[in-house]
């Protein structure tokens, strides 16, 4: 069900609390967010307001939200025109997905001035345009004439829009009646009035008293996927219902801000892993050849030697020259550079030779490293899968560490029951808090053998039930959650060590022992992870 013209009709209804209201502050919580501080009857309101693409829509919160320290210079123009000053309405621009805070405002110089403020709620086309006197003075979207045929956004220009529909608020039942008469389609009654959805349509069209029961029902409602301001009878699914439809919007946007965040920035982080990984994959074959050339430095050396004991052969700006090789005895021809004499060509293929006996010491460490950093990126790419923003948050700051002196909470997914708890570290910071502070050292810790998994720690009764949680969690959290027979190892605390010149995410255990499972995706989705 959309966010409709109806359903920002009874939205608008409960902004009633706010008329007369103060507009204390203006806040920029992200590029499209904003969070209004409103004083109205002795009372505190936050008005959150959002013009995101996938998520546009307002309601009032109770919600703390952290400011964005990138200001925009659209809310620096807000709180000059906004701030201080006193909410004379708040309405629906006819029964369309547009809202009007129509704020009064006294200026620099002490003369009252009308400003407006528009939120037109549509979606990808969802904007905010700031205006005084009906005058545009700012807009989050200008839109140019060459951009749209019915309508220009710029500054300085009238605020219109035109709508040639039928506000369906406007009519009595009976009244209704009259223009259904002409209505024999769904499209009929969405092209007639405004603000109405193909939704409502699809079940109206032919009944006008059952149009105007839905339209002026309030039910705030909660379905299995969407949101709506009635109850509607005939659909069959588990349904919540709200006071108000402010906390209908603000619980379920909530829940789908923090999904829609964790999938914008798991994309991100993934594209940047990945870039890393081809970086060092490219650099791992690059640095082989090399190797691979290195250790065939004994042919500079012996080219070096032959030139050297065969100077008075070389006629001067020669290009090549082919000598006998007596460790062969075989011919060899052998690459001259022209500008240089005899005996600087031969002291050039003994500098190469030398600096090629040098990197047969050097490349394997390198190669080593550079494996090492493969092997890390692609642990940090298996734990992006199952991870939630704080985890997520996690990783990015581990990538690209912030210089602050603030050091933040660590959060550890955990599982308790009566006589045992489990500990999940999803990503390497968690991991590390988790092996070497929050578990003793008696505590298990299992990992799925030979691939990426979540460090997780069994704390507490250990028996065969709780050893079998652990690994299902333990696998769950790897990228063998869909496979069977999943080999996990398992093995006190206390046997962990850290491989030496290895990042800390990598580590070695001995008295292991292995326990194979089948991960049971609805069984784990069905516990109390905390």
């Amino acid at each position: 069900m959309p966010i409709d013209g109806l359903f920002i009709h009874h939205l608008v209804n409960e902004f009633k609390i706010l008329d007369n209201g103060k507009i204390s502050k203006i806040n920029q919580i992200s590029p499209t967010d904003f969070l209004f501080n409103i004083r109205s009857n002795g009372k505190n309101h936050n008005l959150f307001i959002t013009i995101h693409t996938e998520l546009a829509h307002m309601n009032l919160t109770n919600r703390v939200y952290d400011n964005d320290s990138n200001i925009t210079n659209l809310t620096v123009l807000l709180r000059k025109y906004l701030e201080n000053g006193i909410i004379k309405s708040i309405f629906q621009v006819h029964n369309d997905r547009i809202v009007c805070i129509n704020v009064s405002k006294i200026d620099e110089i002490g003369d009252k001035i009308d400003v407006k403020l528009y939120l037109e709620l549509m979606g990808r086309h969802s904007n905010l345009v700031l205006c005084i006197n009906d005058k545009i003075i700012s807009a989050y979207k200008y839109i140019n004439p060459f951009e749209s045929e019915t309508r220009t956004v710029l500054p300085n220009i009238e605020y219109n829009i035109k709508i040639s529909k039928l506000n369906p608020f406007d009519y009595s039942s009976s009244e209704l009646k009259k223009e259904f008469i002409n209505i024999f389609g769904s499209k009929d009654l969405s092209n007639k009035f405004n603000g109405v959805s193909n939704f409502i349509s699809n079940y109206t069209y032919n009944n006008s008293d059952l149009f105007y029961s839905f339209i002026n029902s309030y039910k705030p409602t909660k379905y299995e996927k969407n949101i709506y301001f009635m109850d509607i009878p005939f659909i069959n699914e588990n349904k919540t219902y709200y006071n108000s439809l402010s906390e209908l919007l603000d619980d379920y946007y909530y829940e789908k801000t923090k999904t829609n965040e964790i999938r914008v920035r798991s994309n991100n982080l993934t594209h940047l892993i990945k870039s890393r990984i081809d970086k060092y994959e490219r650099k791992l074959v690059n640095l082989t050849n090399d190797l691979n050339d290195a250790l065939n430095s004994e042919s500079y050396r012996i080219k070096g030697e032959l030139l050297y004991n065969n100077l008075h052969l070389i006629p001067k700006g020669a290009t090549s020259i082919t000598l006998f090789n007596y460790y062969d005895n075989s011919n060899i021809d052998i690459e001259l550079d022209p500008a240089l004499s005899a005996n600087k060509n031969a002291s050039k293929y003994f500098q190469i030779y030398n600096k090629k006996k040098k990197a047969c010491k050097i490349i394997p460490s390198q190669i080593d490293e550079c494996k090492d950093e493969i092997e890390y990126y692609k642990l940090l790419e298996s734990q992006i899968e199952f991870s939630n923003i704080n985890d997520i948050l996690g990783i990015s700051n581990e990538i690209n560490p912030k210089k602050t002196n603030k050091k933040s909470k660590i959060k550890i997914t955990t599982y308790k029951a009566n006589d045992y708890t489990i500990y999940i570290g999803k990503n390497n910071e968690q991991n590390a808090y988790l092996t070497k502070n929050l578990a003793k050292s008696s505590d298990l810790w299992f990992h799925v053998k030979d691939m990426p998994s979540s460090h997780v720690v069994l704390s507490g009764l250990v028996n065969e039930e709780s050893i079998r949680l652990a690994s299902m969690i333990c696998a769950y959290f790897s990228k063998a959650k869909y496979s069977s027979s999943v080999p996990i190892i398992y093995t006190e605390i206390k046997y962990l060590k850290r491989i030496p010149n290895k990042r800390n995410c990598f580590l070695s255990y001995s008295n292991e022992k292995t326990i194979y499972i089948d991960p049971d995706i609805d069984y784990v989705n069905s516990l109390n992870l905390i």
